[in-house]
């Protein structure tokens, strides 16, 4: 039989002339075919499919990247344009890449790489407790495809996640791992790739040709036995030794006649942590030096929380005061002072709709050469009581004298402390009184963001406390707190101007008025570099020595001034020449 030249090859059907027939066979289905003319040509593969003979060119050539040992000149029967040395052992040709079992036994693993073949034994694992031998087959198998809980399908190779050199294979239903050696490469060293993303063995770059080496290498490997640990914890081979090994073991640490593992973590006590390792305790304290010097000591407290060591920074019941002549210390820190003498809504929830809390100052004047305003008497108004504060600690509640203690469960309590009245709602609103000129208004931080009156807003920004009645935001302490006025007939006739009266020291001595300047200067350092005020302090300054020029004991006055700043802008340093003050004149 003649074949024409007409023949189409990859896969096409090739015809007998140019006619048209075409050859037909009559092997079985798939069987390869001796065709007259192509038969000598490895390059060109026939084979019989469905009684018509199909000719393939064969165009599947491994990449020589990697091979130091290409031919330069290809054997006769390949159709490769380069060939990588391959290896030969007990009359069987190995090409390079491949690896094959010997045929006396099959736990001998043959591995060719560029004309280098390395023998070594095949070293079986297995995942089961009873594996089970089939005949001819070097590793056991055990039965099923569950593999450390994943299940595998048939023919699927895998390998190991602590071991990459651990293959296994699903195969019938039955799983077998083995462990292989990596064979010896034929390229320098300079040219190794090492192993990575779970791969096994190393690799070569680069190429290079041979014209010399012709003949097979034979390298006996060892395979390394499985380790325990994982892949990425092996340590190189020990000195004489080829194979890679494990860490040893972490020594555990004796602490107190107990044992703990390496790498455990432990509290000795709520500050002190320790750890353990390899044998060797270490412990450290918790460092509370930065939360407890970052809490603002004015808006927030260290408050201790069980079981932790160090305290956290908590923002407290914002504070309000109202002091002397009379100043005022909003609940976000501004001071100011006011003259009036007419009463004022001191403090309460803006919305008129959800307002269950109402505080109030009546405030009146000096009856003295100052004519300074002060601070007369406190409401305190709420859902179901009214509550009045007087001098003299009396207090009135529904407009009735009691005597204190007087509690109301469930609503109110009013106790006196030392020379104060508390006053605490069910709201968690608490009011102090001394009696004389001296308010103190706290509420929850849960009032936050929803406060009104001459105790200014409570948001946390000072510069907008001036905020009146009308949500005009006043540029004076005077027009913002004459906008919380509640009527004109609540007023002092004896005294309505809100201005400062104009100092009036005559009469006292040149010692005494130094003594007075000296400590009203103490006093204006003090509010210049502790308090936030939007005052001119050359104010303040004038109406100090005002008030200590008219006042009968002027170093009790003076200590009573310095105390009420104390507890209204506390100290922020303790080096202060005021704290001297305080000790020296006021023994506190």
């Amino acid at each position: 039989m003649t074949i024409s030249k007409q023949m189409f090859l990859h896969g096409f059907i090739h015809k007998v002339s140019d006619a048209g027939t075409f050859v037909t066979c009559e092997e079985e289905e798939g069987e390869p075919l001796n065709i007259d003319l192509i038969a000598d040509n490895p390059c060109i593969k026939c084979y019989c499919r469905s009684g018509i003979t199909d000719c393939v060119l064969q165009e599947d050539c491994p990449s020589s990247y990697g091979c130091h040992n290409i031919l330069k000149k290809p054997p006769a029967d390949s159709c490769c344009k380069e060939v990588c040395l391959g290896c030969t052992y007990k009359n069987m040709t190995i090409k390079s890449g491949d690896m094959v079992k010997d045929s006396t036994d099959p736990c001998i693993a043959l591995e060719c790489q560029g004309g280098v073949l390395t023998h070594s034994t095949i070293m079986c694992t297995t995942t089961c407790k009873e594996p089970v031998y089939i005949p001819g087959q070097c590793c056991p198998v055990c039965k099923g495809c569950a593999y450390k809980g994943k299940t595998y399908a048939d023919g699927i190779l895998f390998t190991d996640n602590k071991d990459p050199c651990i293959f296994c294979k699903c195969s019938g239903g039955n799983i077998q791992c083995s462990k292989k050696a990596c064979a010896q490469l034929n390229c320098p060293k300079q040219y190794l790739i090492a192993p990575e993303n779970s791969r096994c063995c190393p690799t070569c770059s680069g190429r290079k040709y041979n014209s010399f080496m012709r003949g097979t290498v034979i390298c006996l490997k060892r395979t390394c036995p499985r380790l325990k640990c994982t892949f990425n914890k092996w340590l190189p081979p020990a000195a004489g030794e080829c194979c890679p090994r494990c860490p040893p073991p972490k020594r555990k640490c004796k602490v107190d006649g107990k044992k703990r593992k390496h790498g455990v973590t432990w509290f000795e006590n709520q500050c002190t942590q320790c750890n353990c390792e390899d044998g060797v305790s270490h412990c450290w304290q918790e460092d509370c030096s930065a939360v407890v010097s970052g809490c603002p000591v004015r808006t927030h407290e260290l408050q201790y929380i069980s079981g932790s060591c160090c305290p956290q920074c908590i923002e407290i019941s914002a504070t309000c005061f109202v002091f002397g002549d009379p100043h005022y210390r909003t609940f976000d820190g501004i001071l100011y002072t006011f003259q009036g003498s007419c009463q004022y809504t001191l403090a309460q929830q803006c919305s008129s709709s959800k307002r269950t809390f109402s505080i109030q100052v009546k405030n009146a004047v000096w009856h003295d050469k100052t004519q300074y305003a002060y601070t007369h008497s406190v409401y305190v108004k709420t859902k179901y009581l009214s509550v009045k504060l007087e001098q003299q600690l009396d207090v009135q509640v529904n407009n009735h004298h009691v005597k204190l203690p007087f509690i109301k469960l469930g609503h109110i309590s009013i106790l006196k402390r030392g020379h104060m009245v508390v006053v605490s709602t069910h709201l968690g609103v608490t009011v102090v009184w001394d009696g004389h000129s001296y308010v103190e208004v706290s509420v929850p931080q849960r009032y936050k963001n929803k406060m009104c009156g001459l105790c200014g807003n409570y948001n946390g920004i000072s510069e907008d406390d001036f905020i009146g009645r009308s949500k005009t935001n006043y540029s004076t302490a005077v027009a913002f707190a004459n906008s919380w006025q509640r009527d004109q007939s609540t007023c002092d006739i004896g005294h309505i101007s809100n201005e400062i009266p104009p100092l009036s020291c005559s009469g006292v001595d040149y010692a005494t008025l130094n003594w007075i300047g000296d400590r009203c200067a103490t006093l204006n350092l003090y509010i210049a570099s502790q308090c936030r005020t939007m005052e001119d302090l050359t104010a303040y300054h004038t109406h100090c020595i005002d008030k200590l020029c008219n006042c009968d004991d002027h170093r009790l006055c003076y200590c009573r001034s310095a105390k009420s700043l104390l507890k209204v802008c506390p100290p922020i340093s303790r080096n202060l020449d005021f704290g001297h003050d305080l000790q020296s004149i006021c023994s506190v």
